[in-house]
């Protein structure tokens, strides 16, 4: 996994800024995260290729560069963690974000 100057991985800066812009939450199994886009409140399945493009997005608009598919996927694992563990169990329509 590539570090920036400060050693710190482009996962776990991919991390740092979900938790920062995410409101990160699960419905039983499944790990959700609602967001800000275009000035209104979008909600995403973690594994949704909608997630992954923002949460890429974002990490280029911060960063100036790309983060691999390795990064996203260890960075997304890690907030499902955080979302279920950590989040609030929220009732959701699951066969709308998947």
């Amino acid at each position: 996994m590539t570090q920036d100057s400060t050693g710190e991985s482009a996962a776990t800066m991919l991390v740092a800024l979900a938790k920062a812009e995410a409101d990160l939450f699960h419905w039983g199994e499944c790990c959700f995260a609602t967001i800000s886009v275009s000035e209104h409140m979008e909600t995403y399945a973690l594994r949704s290729r909608g997630f992954r493009s923002w949460l890429g997005k974002r990490f280029y608009e911060e960063h100036q560069r790309a983060a691999s598919g390795e990064n996203l996927t260890s960075a997304i694992q890690t907030l499902e963690g955080i979302a279920r563990y950590e989040g609030t169990e929220r009732r959701v329509a699951p066969s709308r974000f998947l």
